[in-house]
Protein backbone atom coordinates (compact mmCIF):
# COMPACT_ATOMS: atom_id res chain seq x y z
CA UNK A 1 0.00 0.00 0.00
CA UNK A 2 2.52 2.34 -0.57
CA UNK A 3 1.97 3.60 -3.43
CA UNK A 4 -0.90 5.82 -1.49
CA UNK A 5 1.49 7.94 -0.12
CA UNK A 6 2.73 9.54 -2.60
CA UNK A 7 3.29 10.31 -5.77
CA UNK A 8 2.52 7.27 -8.10
CA UNK A 9 4.08 8.32 -10.73
CA UNK A 10 7.53 8.51 -8.50
CA UNK A 11 7.58 4.78 -8.83
CA UNK A 12 9.16 2.66 -11.31
CA UNK A 13 6.01 1.05 -12.48
CA UNK A 14 4.49 4.78 -12.43
CA UNK A 15 7.47 5.72 -14.53
CA UNK A 16 6.69 3.01 -17.48
CA UNK A 17 2.96 4.10 -16.88
CA UNK A 18 3.46 7.15 -17.90
CA UNK A 19 5.61 6.29 -20.80
CA UNK A 20 3.12 3.69 -22.00
CA UNK A 21 0.06 5.88 -21.75
CA UNK A 22 2.16 8.85 -23.68
CA UNK A 23 0.00 10.68 -26.23
CA UNK A 24 3.04 10.72 -28.69
CA UNK A 25 3.39 7.07 -29.43
CA UNK A 26 2.89 5.69 -32.82
CA UNK A 27 2.01 2.43 -31.39
CA UNK A 28 2.43 0.16 -28.72
CA UNK A 29 5.41 -0.46 -27.01
CA UNK A 30 5.01 -4.22 -25.74
CA UNK A 31 8.22 -4.00 -24.57
CA UNK A 32 7.12 -1.71 -21.96
CA UNK A 33 3.69 -3.08 -21.37
CA UNK A 34 5.27 -6.66 -20.26
CA UNK A 35 7.90 -4.66 -18.71
CA UNK A 36 5.06 -3.00 -16.06
CA UNK A 37 3.77 -6.43 -15.63
CA UNK A 38 6.15 -7.82 -14.80
CA UNK A 39 6.93 -5.30 -11.89
CA UNK A 40 3.26 -5.34 -10.62
CA UNK A 41 3.59 -8.86 -10.50
CA UNK A 42 6.52 -8.98 -8.59
CA UNK A 43 4.88 -7.33 -5.45
CA UNK A 44 3.32 -8.89 -2.86
CA UNK A 45 0.01 -7.20 -3.32
CA UNK A 46 0.26 -7.77 -7.21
Amino acid sequence: MEFLLGNPYSTPVGQCLEKATDGGLQAEDWTLNMEICDLINETEDG
